[in-house]
């Protein structure tokens, strides 16, 4: 169920859908490839909303840190016990002290993605991203940007990041492929 509130965002409320659902199927799968993709320790999670990310990306070793603006999703990881999150606006932050990054469905809701990714810290020296390659804007509010496979990946390439892995991800009734996964090391 993905759900929204006055803070101008979307997230999904994994506990209020069956495994099953699709939605909930995507957002795993996303988390579980991040968390298999990157080496580092110290993860910042871009948007987390509830913070369900944190279950899959902790492993032995790694401090994982939640960031989100939508006071609603935050109270709701919060009430299950998950505090590992800052309330925060990521368009401006660079993410100092961490090592890597997660930033899964979020960079075509930034006012300025483009912008974000060049203004991260020296210290984040991996992404995970994954973003819709088809036109979403005109069925999803929250959307700000559509993109293109070639866009992401020039746009990345641009900034100083070297595109290690790619994936591929459909949604059911949308064209294929919907999203794309990319995790990048700093050059």
């Amino acid at each position: 169920m993905v759900l929204s509130s006055p803070s101008m965002s979307e997230f999904l409320d994994p506990k209020a859908v069956s495994s099953g659902d699709e939605q909930y199927r995507l957002h795993m799968e996303r988390y579980t490839w991040a968390s298999d993709a990157l080496k580092g320790f110290i993860i910042a999670n871009a948007a987390c909303s509830c913070n369900y990310g944190y279950e899959i990306l902790k492993k032995p070793g790694r401090l994982v840190i939640g960031f989100d603006r939508n006071r609603s999703a935050l109270d709701l990881a919060k009430s299950r016990g998950l505090d590992l999150f800052i309330e925060k606006d990521i368009q401006g932050e660079t993410f100092d002290g961490f090592t890597s990054l997660v930033c899964l469905e979020t960079f075509e809701h930034l006012q300025s993605p483009w912008e974000f990714l060049g203004n991260l810290s020296d210290t984040v020296k991996e992404i995970v991203l994954s973003t819709p390659i088809i036109p979403t804007k005109h069925f999803n509010e929250w959307h700000l940007h559509d993109f293109t496979e070639d866009e992401v990946k020039s746009g990345m390439q641009s900034l100083g990041w070297k595109i290690a892995q790619v994936k591929y991800q459909d949604e059911q009734m949308l064209p294929k492929p919907t999203y794309i996964w990319i995790y990048a090391t700093k050059r």
